[in-house]
């Protein structure tokens, strides 16, 4: 289970520096999802700091995407849209 996080804007600056910026081509999401298309698929090391990271329950490779499961996914919507940081 995912442990609590607090700071949605630090989470998602350490997704985008751990999959690495020039490598995340687009950013997008659904209701528990955030859907990213890569340039390169990152280690499974890079997979699974991610995993570990607070409000991250799992990764899930499909359709191309990297996507990013979280059941606090509303909260990456303001980092998307108000921070823009991907």
């Amino acid at each position: 289970m995912a442990t609590k996080v607090r700071d949605y804007k630090k989470l998602a600056r350490d997704i985008k520096s751990e999959l690495g910026e020039n490598n995340i081509l687009s950013a997008t999401h659904c209701a528990t999802r955030l859907r990213l298309v890569l340039k390169e698929e990152p280690t499974d090391e890079i997979t699974k700091k991610i995993e570990g990271m607070p409000g991250v329950i799992q990764i899930v490779k499909a359709g191309g995407q990297y996507q990013v499961v979280s059941h606090l996914l509303f909260m990456y919507w303001r980092v998307l849209d108000y921070y823009r940081v991907f």
